[in-house]
This record gives structure tokens, sequence and C-alpha cells, in this order.
């Protein structure tokens, strides 16, 4: 029996996505952007995620600070 936590899985693949901006992204200096900022502006709505939908949302709001028409 497996037994997963989503909040726990949200708040992992969401420190996975924004790590994966901040070591790929195209402009080693993230257009400027105090990428740090913009992950403690998002994190603490992650409380407020109850499913895949809404961290998709949150996550693409996150990266839309970047002003990338696409990501990789």
């Amino acid at each position: 029996l497996l037994a997963i936590d989503p909040p726990s899985e949200w708040r992992q693949v969401f420190a996975d996505a924004w790590r994966m901006q901040r070591d790929f992204h195209y402009d080693p200096a993230l257009g400027g952007v105090d990428w740090a900022a913009e992950r403690r502006r998002h994190e603490p709505l992650l409380a407020r995620v109850t499913d895949r939908h809404e961290l998709r949302e949150l996550m693409a709001q996150m990266v839309t600070a970047l002003g990338n028409l696409h990501s990789q």
C-alpha cells in the first residue's frame, strides 16, 4: 500500500518547478527578476491548493513573472 499526502507532493512539485526555472532558464540572470522573492510571494498560496489543476495554475502565475512565452 502506498500512502500519498497530496499537500506534501504539491509542495515538492512546486519547489522542483521553481528550481528548474532557476537552474535551466535561458538567461542566468532570469531577466533581472528576483526569483527567490517570487517563490516567497507564491509559496504561501500552496496552503489553499486543493487539486493538481490549482497547483498548475499557481505555478503558471509564478513563472509568468519571468515574462517568457515558453519556459524550456
